[in-house]
């Protein structure tokens, strides 16, 4: 900036001044004309209106603006925090969820299918003549269905000996395959030829898995048995 427009910036500046003093002489001269209680009077209450306008125009929304900041940020750590709560909780959910689809499947894989079941059924009876055992009766009743599965009761009766009956049941316990026994009624039964023999009329059940029927929503019919 060269020296003649300093000069200039100078000037302007003094003739504001100079106008201001101008306007502001009848004021200071009512001022000077008051007493020295009055004067008093008059800073004070300029002091308090400065003071009244920055703590409202200035300070006041400030503080509002600060006390907002400071909500949202607490609020934001809060969901932080939450974040990496359910985050840690995940993981042990995740593996809980796990062990039990696991456990579920270990579970099915003990109950056959509809197609496997009269192959099932068959190597239940031939076990029982394996084991020295004479089937009066090998008859599968109807379904019994349950909320997963389905009950298929087989009515047996059969006659052997007591240790070829143990044997049985002891194979029907070992398989595979979830196999219950129920109602049995053991009836001691004399043979000339094979000697003291015992008529076991009893319930053989097994079961098999089925779906979860489809809420009314999804408008597909009920599926039968176990998809692979």
């Amino acid at each position: 900036m060269t020296d003649d427009q300093n000069q200039k910036k100078e000037g302007r500046l003094n003739e504001q001044v100079q106008a201001l003093s101008a306007q502001l002489e009848p004021l200071m001269a009512k001022i000077n004309a008051l007493t020295r209680p009055q004067r008093i009077l008059v800073v004070a209450i300029t002091i308090t209106l400065l003071c009244g306008g920055f703590f409202y125009f200035i300070y006041l929304p400030k503080v509002q603006e600060l006390t907002k900041i400071a909500e949202d940020t607490r609020r934001v750590e809060g969901r932080i925090q939450k974040a990496r709560t359910d985050l840690r909780q995940l993981k042990p959910l995740q593996e809980e969820k796990a062990e039990k689809e696991l456990a579920f499947k270990e579970a099915m894989r003990a109950l056959p299918e509809r197609r496997e079941i009269p192959l099932f059924l068959a190597t239940i009876s031939a076990s029982g003549r394996d084991a020295g055992l004479e089937f009066l009766l090998f008859k599968p009743e109807s379904e019994v269905r349950r909320e997963f599965y389905a009950e298929i009761p087989v009515s047996v009766e059969m006659v052997g000996g007591f240790h070829e009956t143990v044997t049985f049941l002891d194979i029907l316990a070992r398989m595979p395959r979830v196999v219950n026994v129920r109602g049995i009624d053991l009836q001691s039964q004399a043979d000339r030829d094979r000697g003291q023999l015992i008529r076991t009329r009893c319930q053989i059940v097994t079961y098999r898995f089925v779906e979860p029927e489809p809420g009314p929503e999804s408008g597909q019919p009920a599926q039968g048995g176990r998809r692979r």
